[in-house]
């Protein structure tokens, strides 16, 4: 049955009719999580497409929240590990591995702005990840939440790494063929 549109109204966002004796508060919440439940498709989308992850760190809380895609790229499964700074910095390699004194001094350091590292995952496979973090101010200026997107760049080095072997031995056979010239 399709509705009495006399006595009712379309609910941006939802796409749907509701009732007039439908309260403010409950089409305020519908939208919430409309909006929500599209945020969150969209979320799933990047990450699938693009090959990245993200995590947020409550300073304040000392709470890492991190995405579906961040356990991909890290190769965990969410059921069965809860992920956290020190389990995370742990899979590192050790040379790209930076000190975890405290959340204060990992959010607050520069150089997680923009890193590159490479990343071992649990069953032995070694990607290249980059990692690009925004912190948030409270207030009074202090840091209180990080914001970072990580991206697996592996085929990107890797195929970085091939053509300058290739631009290499083509500058040696060059040489090679001036000379003999």
């Amino acid at each position: 049955a399709s509705p009495d549109l006399a006595s009712s109204w379309l609910v941006p966002g939802l796409g749907r009719y509701l009732s007039p004796n439908v309260s403010r508060w409950e089409i305020s919440m519908n939208e919430m999580v409309a909006g929500l439940r599209q945020a969150e498709e969209w979320m799933r989308a990047v990450e699938g497409r693009l090959d990245v992850g993200f995590w947020t760190l409550d300073i304040v809380r000392g709470k890492l929240t991190c995405s579906p895609g961040l356990y991909a790229l890290v190769g965990v499964n969410p059921a069965s590990v809860l992920l956290d700074l020190p389990f995370l910095e742990s899979l590192v390699h050790s040379a790209d591995r930076m000190a975890l004194e405290s959340l204060s001094d990992f959010a607050t350091d520069s150089r997680q702005v923009d890193r590159h590292f490479r990343l071992i995952r649990p069953d032995g496979q070694a990607r290249r990840l980059r990692s690009q973090s925004m912190r948030l101010h409270d207030r009074q200026g202090d840091p209180s939440r990080v914001v970072c997107v990580v991206s697996d760049v592996t085929e990107k080095h890797d195929l970085t790494s091939r053509l300058a072997k290739k631009r290499a031995l083509l500058q040696v056979v060059a040489q090679i063929l001036e000379g003999s010239l």
